[in-house]
């Protein structure tokens, strides 16, 4: 994590902020698709990017030096996480959760108002 994070910022990039937020490891470790969040301009984004992307097969040799028990370093896929859409469909669902009142009987869902977040729950017994 802290070598892909900080390779754009070794490049010159140093304003763009990159955090791996998941790598997808396929079952016979060739392949491994590394999501990113970049928190910087579109311009910025696309070129630490592009530059994690031309760096892949720099970055694997690294990994393969460090984790030499590994019979196999897979080859590295990058994509950029779509951070931003998770966002807007938590602000849709917070929402959609204000406006409803704190149960609706018809439906058998109840809103359960605490301190976290709000969670609905559906009631068989109410069916």
């Amino acid at each position: 994590r802290e070598m892909v994070a900080n390779a754009p910022r070794s490049a010159g990039l140093c304003s763009a902020l990159v955090s791996v937020l998941d790598v997808d490891v396929s079952p016979d470790l060739r392949n491994a698709t590394v999501k990113v969040s970049i928190f910087q301009t579109e311009d910025q984004k696309s070129d630490a990017l592009s530059y994690l992307k031309r760096r892949r097969k720099a970055i694997k040799g690294i990994l393969s030096q460090n984790f030499k028990e590994m019979k196999r370093v897979p080859e590295l896929r990058f994509v950029e996480a779509d951070v931003a859409s998770g966002f807007r469909t938590l602000e849709l669902l917070n929402r959609i959760s204000e406006t409803r009142s704190s149960s609706d009987p018809e439906l058998g869902l109840s809103v359960e108002d605490d301190d976290d977040d709000d969670v609905i729950f559906y009631d068989e017994e109410e069916k």
